[in-house]
């Protein structure tokens, strides 16, 4: 297996085989890496995007289970530290235990639980200025009424897939 660095506008054309999601969601990475077989087969990648530092993984279903993802992020994490990004973030099913242990080794920390939507939200702080916007993210969820942050993160979510439609029409000159 071999790991290769770019971002979502130079590798995009590498990822046809993955589901169509995924493909719409690495497409605005700022940092994107690849694994590819040593067939030149790309079965995994993990971005970063522009606009949050939001990351998002996906390793093809066969390749699972082998480390390759806690390789796949870590080398896209170390990337995003040289890159000087502060944090980045993301978020799991609560049900997908294997991604959440993939997530604990890699360094992610919880910031809030959101079970009403199945969903725990998480970050990797890498400076100060991101230990700092964990804690406060931290400190605050857990003082606020749920269905306040429920609210919040309704409007977060609606807001977040705004944008990643219009990137995607711009970035496929629709």
């Amino acid at each position: 297996m071999k790991f290769i660095l770019g971002n979502g506008e130079l590798l995009r054309n590498r990822l046809e085989t993955f589901p169509e999601r995924y493909k719409n969601g690495f497409s605005s990475s700022q940092i994107l890496v690849i694994c590819v077989t040593n067939d030149n087969e790309v079965v995994g990648a993990c971005g970063i995007s522009k606009i949050s530092n939001y990351a998002l993984a996906y390793l093809k279903e066969k390749y699972r289970g082998r480390g390759l993802g806690t390789k796949l992020e870590g080398k896209t994490y170390s990337e995003a530290r040289k890159h000087g990004l502060d944090f980045v973030a993301g978020a799991i099913h609560l049900w997908n235990l294997p991604a959440r242990r993939v997530a604990s080794k890699v360094g992610y920390r919880e910031v809030v639980q959101l079970r009403d939507f199945g969903y725990v939200l998480l970050m990797i702080p890498f400076t100060f200025k991101g230990e700092l916007l964990y804690a406060f993210l931290h400190a605050l969820c857990s003082k606020l009424p749920r269905t306040f942050l429920h609210a919040i993160v309704l409007v977060s979510m609606s807001v977040v897939e705004s944008i990643r439609q219009s990137l995607s029409v711009i970035l496929s000159g629709s």
